[in-house]
């Protein structure tokens, strides 16, 4: 694993997620809400999060739960669980909503914001976590 290149790649796709929140927060905030756009906004976040996840778990998280020492797999473990709790909440929202239309446009900008919030703070622990487990990784190599 090129450690350099994996936090660069993971960085680059919070990156993007986070872009892609803020114009979801921004299209919440609009008086007259589109409804066409914003299910077309949690799509694109549905798929962009699913492919983030597949990264985090082939090129990151399972990698290390093969080879890393025994404290390494276990904080990988907790890293990946969390990933994939998190996703199940976003695919809960996201199918909800899409059964829901738009009869309750309040409900769900204040919902969305919420998830959104949850997603923002998990991104932030994940960046930290993932970034403390490969750092400790190349600093093992280097010796």
């Amino acid at each position: 694993m090129h450690v350099a290149a994996a936090i660069t790649r993971l960085e680059q796709y919070q990156g993007r997620i986070t872009a892609l929140i803020d114009r979801t927060r921004v299209a919440l905030d609009q008086p007259a809400r589109d409804p066409v756009a914003l299910a077309t906004l949690r799509w694109e976040m549905l798929r962009l999060l699913r492919e983030y996840q597949l990264f985090k778990h082939g090129e990151l998280f399972d990698p290390l739960l093969r080879a890393a020492d025994l404290g390494r797999r276990g904080r990988a473990a907790s890293l990946k669980a969390r990933c994939i709790e998190m996703a199940a909440a976003v695919g809960d929202h996201g199918r909800r909503w899409a059964e829901a239309g738009t009869a309750t446009a309040e409900r769900h900008a204040d919902e969305t914001h919420t998830l959104l919030t949850r997603l923002t703070q998990h991104l932030l622990r994940e960046r930290l976590g993932v970034t403390e487990l490969l750092s400790g990784l190349q600093r093992t190599r280097q010796a």
